[in-house]
C-alpha cells in the first residue's frame, strides 16, 4: 500500500452501496469493462462518489486498489475512456501520460506539436539548450527572457509537460 498523502476523496469507505451503484453501470461482457452510464464530452465515464462527480475509473481503482496518491492519475493501458478494467487501469504523473499518449500518436485529434503547432514559438533545439541551461541552474525568469516566451512556456518546456516528445 502506498505511504504518504492521497486524493482526500479517495480515502472514503467504499460501502457495498456503492459497489453494487458502480456494478450496474459496468458492460463486463467483451474484452473491456466499459461503462454504460454518463460520460464527459472526451469519453470519460462519470460516477457519483463522494459528493461530486468522479471519473468512473478513478472510482473503478479506489475500489480495486484503495486510495489515489496525490500527483498520480489513474491511466488506461488500453487507451479506452470508458474501460474500468482493473488490469488496464495505472497510475502515473500526468507527465507519463502524455508521454504514453504520444508514443501511441494519439494527441488530439492530429494536433500538431512542437515547431509544427502554429503558435510554436520554440524549436526543439531551442527546448534542448534551455533544458540543459536549466539543469545546470539557469532560472526560468532568465531563460524566458532569453527565449522570448513567458514564464509558465518555458517551465513547462524545460520541466517536460510540454515539448515532452523532445529528448
Amino acid at each position: 500500500m502506498f505511504e504518504g498523502t492521497v486524493k482526500p476523496w479517495t480515502t472514503n469507505p467504499i460501502t457495498d452501496e456503492v459497489i453494487v451503484r458502480f456494478e450496474e453501470k459496468v458492460d463486463r461482457t467483451g474484452i473491456h469493462h466499459l461503462w454504460t452510464a454518463g460520460a464527459d464530452p472526451r469519453g470519460y465515464g462519470h460516477f457519483w462518489f463522494v459528493g461530486s462527480m468522479r471519473g468512473a475509473h478513478e472510482v473503478a481503482w479506489v475500489i480495486y486498489h484503495g486510495p489515489i496518491p496525490e500527483g498520480l492519475n489513474v491511466l488506461h493501458r488500453c487507451d479506452i475512456g470508458l474501460c474500468v478494467k482493473e488490469e488496464c487501469l495505472f497510475l502515473g504523473t500526468q507527465l507519463v501520460n502524455v508521454q504514453d499518449m504520444d508514443s501511441k500518436n494519439r494527441r488530439g485529434h492530429g494536433t500538431a506539436r512542437g515547431e509544427a503547432a502554429h503558435a510554436a514559438k520554440l524549436t526543439a533545439e531551442m527546448v534542448r539548450e534551455a533544458r540543459v541551461r536549466y539543469a545546470a541552474g539557469a532560472s526560468i525568469a532568465q531563460l524566458s527572457r532569453d527565449y522570448g516566451v513567458t514564464g509558465p512556456t518555458m517551465g513547462d518546456a524545460v520541466k517536460g509537460l510540454s515539448w515532452a516528445h523532445v529528448v
